[in-house]
């Protein structure tokens, strides 16, 4: 009879495509865990949002709501500092009065489409983030004269920093510091992550799955220390439903970073945590491989017992120390007392087993 075939493998078909659908929404929601975003535990009490205390040039003219920590006296440097994807510039409230109590003025700025930016919940573009990032570090030289500036990202920042000091409009920092950068792209994302969030974005974009519901299906440890957690938890200036195409979007840009990394200037510190789950080790030994052969190739800390929040942990003295001994002495080996050679570093994280 015309059509029984049609009736018969119908619903097969849509037995598979319904499978399908909900393997890629596991997948993508399980991606919601691996973003950045705050660990599911209790809120407690905090204290109200941060009034910015400054706004900074973008790229177009936008101002971004800023904080800055300065030292007592004038700064030896100036620090810019991104942060990372679902954050926002309260994040560096461990480094930014760390390295003004060593004497350097240290600014962050909301990053659009995070923050109390204006458009916040909305994925802004690479070429906009960085754009932005080397709008403020123009901003910062011309405002302090004869003074170094340096560029630090943390996670998602470090990719955009990537970014900013590579290319053909790339800046020039007095050094760039990656604390756990962004390069998790879709070269080591699973094979199941990597499709599902390629038919997200196409056919779902604006939906925005719950962080918690990631946390659920993905054992994710951004940092040992419980205060910050639950500090973390009930600040309202993180992200926690992400749009997909948000998601894409980053894993883009981590890809686009990765890409650059040979051309990474050899004033650049690299700093990784042994125990980060968002930058998971095949990730950064994708990165180790692309470095820049020493003596041009930047420099490698590495902290066995370090989560992504390296900044955040309760080991968080080790490389904060590291940070001020690099702004003070440069490349000096003897400086950063993590320091390893790329070779050392892909023995211990890179090797069968290891």
């Amino acid at each position: 009879m015309p059509g029984t075939p049609d009736r018969v493998g119908g619903p097969a078909r849509r037995s598979w495509r319904r499978r399908g659908l909900t393997l890629a929404v596991l997948a993508i929601v399980s991606l919601t865990a691996c973003t950045g975003g705050t660990p599911s535990v209790r809120p407690v009490d905090t204290p109200a949002r941060p009034v910015p205390e400054m706004t900074l040039p973008a790229a177009d003219g936008e101002r971004l709501p800023a904080s800055r920590w300065l030292p007592a006296g004038p700064p030896r440097g100036v620090v810019l500092a991104l942060h990372g994807f679902a954050e926002y510039r309260g994040g560096f409230y461990t480094l930014g009065p760390r390295l003004a109590e060593a004497g350097y003025a240290v600014y962050a700025y909301d990053q659009r489409g995070f923050g109390q930016t204006a458009r916040r919940g909305y994925w802004p573009g690479r070429a906009q983030l960085v754009a932005d990032a080397r709008t403020v570090l123009a901003h910062l030289r011309d405002r302090y004269p004869g003074r170094p500036v340096h560029l630090l990202g943390h996670s998602m920042g470090g990719a955009v920093a990537m970014l900013a000091v590579t290319g053909e409009a790339a800046v020039t920092p007095a050094s760039t510091i990656l604390v756990a950068p962004a390069v998790h792209g879709w070269e080591s994302l699973p094979l199941l992550q990597r499709w599902a969030l390629q038919v997200g974005n196409a056919l779902f974009p604006g939906w925005r799955p719950q962080q918690r519901w990631g946390q659920r299906l993905a054992d994710i440890r951004v940092t040992d220390d419980p205060w910050v957690q639950l500090v973390q938890a009930g600040d309202p200036d993180y992200l926690r439903a992400i749009r997909v195409d948000m998601i894409h979007g980053v894993v883009t840009l981590m890809d686009r970073a990765l890409a650059v990394a040979g051309g990474l200037p050899a004033r650049t510190l690299v700093l990784y945590g042994g125990r980060d789950d968002l930058v998971p080790r095949t990730a950064f030994c994708n990165l180790l491989a692309r470095l820049p052969a020493p003596p041009a190739g930047p420099r490698v800390a590495l902290y066995p017992d370090g989560h992504h929040y390296l900044l955040r942990d309760l080991q968080r003295e080790a490389p904060l120390r590291d940070i001020v001994a690099w702004l003070e002495a440069g490349r000096r080996p003897t400086t950063v007392g993590a320091a390893v050679s790329r070779e050392e570093a892909r023995d211990r994280l890179c090797a069968a087993g290891g």
